[in-house]
């Protein structure tokens, strides 16, 4: 990860965390009890294997903590609490996703599962993103989303 800095003491760089209102962004696991990934993607997070037209059971368990103080909700702007999204980065044919986007009314564990089926064979990356109710991008802040990279082989 890297973060652009300058020498104005004015300005705190907090990527993770909005000192504002100590919001966070949502984790995504691959197993119940594993370790949770938060913030842009580092390296890949899990390998798996497919065939050509049959479906790969993508599962992940998700959740994002609500801001900790100053935190008012939009009426306006009035979005899921959490959303998950699968996509394509790189690979030699299509993709198609069961369920590419989910949403969630409560931003507590989650347990969405899709599957992915592939047009060819060949090694496929995928992101999966989680969104909190800040939208897509969270509105310029990296406290709102958790992006996770998944390298699939197709044979």
């Amino acid at each position: 990860m890297t973060i652009p800095l300058h020498l104005k003491a004015e300005w705190y760089v907090e990527p993770l965390k909005d000192a504002a209102n100590g919001n966070e962004p949502p984790t995504i696991r691959f197993a119940a009890d594993c370790n949770s990934y938060q913030g842009p993607p580092i390296g890949v997070a899990q390998s798996l294997s497919a065939s050509v037209g049959t479906p790969l059971e993508l599962s992940v368990w998700t959740s994002d903590k609500k801001p900790t103080h100053n935190y008012r909700p939009n009426p306006r702007f009035q979005r899921p609490a959490l959303v998950l999204g699968w996509h394509v980065l790189r690979g030699l044919g299509d993709v198609e996703f069961s369920e590419p986007k989910q949403e969630f009314e409560d931003s507590s564990d989650q347990n969405p599962r899709t599957t992915a089926t592939s047009s060819a064979p060949g090694d496929y990356l995928l992101r999966v993103e989680a969104l909190d109710e800040s939208g897509e991008g969270g509105g310029g802040f990296q406290c709102c989303w958790t992006s996770v990279h998944v390298r699939v082989t197709v044979s």
